[in-house]
């Protein structure tokens, strides 16, 4: 597939943004034109060039990007290139095991393997016996501790588990955004015309709870969480557990004016989350279900 007409790569812009900052070391021109003539002799005007700047290392994907990069044609080539030059030495090693003998055309062998194989390479086989020499900790020792969650784990206890799983009488059963099925693929979700025919965005409601809920299978149903509220289309499915429904993600998306099915982000709250990484816990949201009626804006 070709780009549309003046699309640019993200590494392009981010060498673009970084430049106009100034963020961009002093690249000298034997640079560029070493990059233009022969990458052998690119090789080594680079060797020498971080050589006697160091901290040109640092800045070595945007140094690529503006001279590997328009000669490759893509920016992302070039940077694919660096990481090959630049790689470790214990990983030309492992290079050299899978069939790139280690020397000055390792890097072009390795790239233009990537290029003639898009279905992908082996890149580098390891020494099983020597595997561990890869920790690079400074006592070669693999470190589980994080600090980060001492106090965390020392919380999580049965009885703290307990208090955390108590059902809410409130919410008395669970959501589990992003039920996986054969239709929810990106550009299924907003046209509709694509799943013509077939049921979509549905919620997967396990018969007990329909039936205690008095809730047919096609029939819509109020669906509220802390976060909000959507009315869902009910089918009823022993795919789910009592207790628990699950709604497909990637719905709610708006098509010619018209919204197609519920955005479950918007049911989940964004407080109870992950409180290292942030992540909401889509997978276990407490929610109820019940007979639809108007919501209130």
């Amino acid at each position: 597939m070709k780009p549309a007409a003046e699309t640019r790569e993200n590494s392009w812009i981010l060498g673009a943004l970084a430049e106009e900052m100034n963020l961009l070391p002093e690249i000298p021109n034997s640079l560029y034109q070493a990059a233009k003539e022969d990458r052998g002799l690119f090789r080594q005007e680079l060797g020498r060039y971080v050589e006697c700047t160091p901290e040109a290392m640092l800045k070595l994907p945007f140094v690529l990007a503006k001279t590997l990069g328009p000669v490759l044609g893509s920016c992302n080539l070039a940077l694919l290139w660096g990481l090959i030059w630049s790689a470790p030495a214990r990983l030309k090693e492992a290079m050299t095991r899978a069939g790139f003998p280690e020397g000055d055309d390792q890097t072009e062998r390795v790239y233009g393997a990537i290029m003639d194989h898009p279905e992908g390479i082996w890149l580098g086989r390891l020494n099983s016996e020597k595997n561990i020499e890869f920790v690079a900790t400074e006592d070669s020792r693999i470190h589980l501790h994080v600090p980060e969650l001492t106090a965390w784990l020392a919380g999580i206890t049965p009885e703290a588990g307990k208090i955390a799983m108590a059902p809410d009488a409130a919410f008395p059963l669970i959501l589990m955004a992003g039920w996986h099925c054969d239709y929810n693929a990106n550009t299924l979700m907003r046209d509709p015309e694509w799943n013509r025919g077939r049921r979509t965005g549905c919620l997967a409601v396990h018969p007990w709870d329909a039936a205690d809920l008095d809730l047919t299978d096609g029939e819509t149903a109020r669906l509220t969480t802390q976060a909000g509220e959507a009315n869902v289309v009910v089918q009823i499915s022993k795919l789910t557990r009592p207790g628990m429904v699950l709604l497909p993600q990637g719905f709610g998306l708006d098509f010619e004016g018209k919204s197609v099915g519920v955005n479950v982000n918007l049911l989940t709250p964004a407080g109870h989350r992950d409180r290292i990484a942030g992540t909401p816990y889509h997978r276990r949201v407490p929610c109820r279900l019940e007979k639809a009626f108007p919501i209130s804006l």
